[in-house]
């Protein structure tokens, strides 16, 4: 199952309820979103939101960064999917995404009622890729990669790859990893070919440029161990 279908189907058996239903981060990465005058929740705001009983917090991904516990949450107000948070690390500022542009305003309504400031306003639509997330149970406490969302391998070195293209004479000092990586990228499309055409179609027009750029370092590889 993946997230979109989780979403479209109110199933979130594959997730942890969290008791701690707060909008609230240290970094407050929110506010800039919904107060960009002001780039300010108040705490008593954040306080009076959680105190609504209006809001649920989901663990669709965790995992415990030195003493603190980061992943990819999904918020409901009223029982409705609005929100994503992703907080990569520790120290990493929380990313917010919304579903869509009512679910921003159901979000913007609610924070609303507990203050007085009704300007304008800027937020993030939820990545496409987001929602291509695998949500498995058995995947829960791992980090997310992008392979787990369609996404090739490749694109997790892609300034490698890059930097090699403009000098090749450096790519015997990494043949190995990118022998790996073209192996890696070949077996990801295959198992998605047969598992989902749709998204062995984006994932190969998404990696074609950086495929036949690692194809021209694989073949200068084999030559030079020819």
């Amino acid at each position: 199952m993946k997230l979109k279908e989780a979403l479209a189907t109110n199933d979130y058996s594959a997730f942890k309820k969290s008791n701690c239903t707060s909008f609230c981060n240290y970094y407050d990465t929110l506010a800039p979103s919904l107060y960009p005058s002001t780039n300010d929740i108040s705490w008593e705001q954040y306080e009076a939101v959680d105190q609504s009983g209006r809001v649920a917090k989901y663990a669709i991904r965790e995992w415990l960064c030195t003493d603190t516990h980061v992943g990819l949450y999904l918020y409901l107000i009223d029982e409705v999917p609005v929100c994503v948070s992703y907080q990569r690390g520790r120290k990493c500022d929380p990313e917010w995404h919304f579903l869509s542009v009512e679910a921003f305003n159901r979000t913007k309504q609610l924070f609303d009622e507990f203050s007085q400031d009704k300007k304008g306003f800027e937020f993030d639509i939820i990545n496409a890729d987001y929602l291509n997330l695998r949500v498995e149970p058995v995947l829960f406490e791992h980090k997310i990669l992008n392979v787990q969302m369609g996404i090739s391998p490749l694109h997790g070195s892609e300034r490698l790859i890059e930097t090699l293209i403009l000098a090749p004479d450096k790519v015997m000092d990494f043949s190995e990893f990118l022998t790996d990586l073209y192996n890696y990228h070949n077996d990801f499309m295959e198992h998605l070919k047969i598992e989902n055409i749709e998204d062995y179609q984006k994932a190969y027009d998404r990696s074609l440029d950086l495929y036949t750029k690692l194809d021209i370092l694989i073949k200068l590889i084999k030559v030079d161990k020819d």
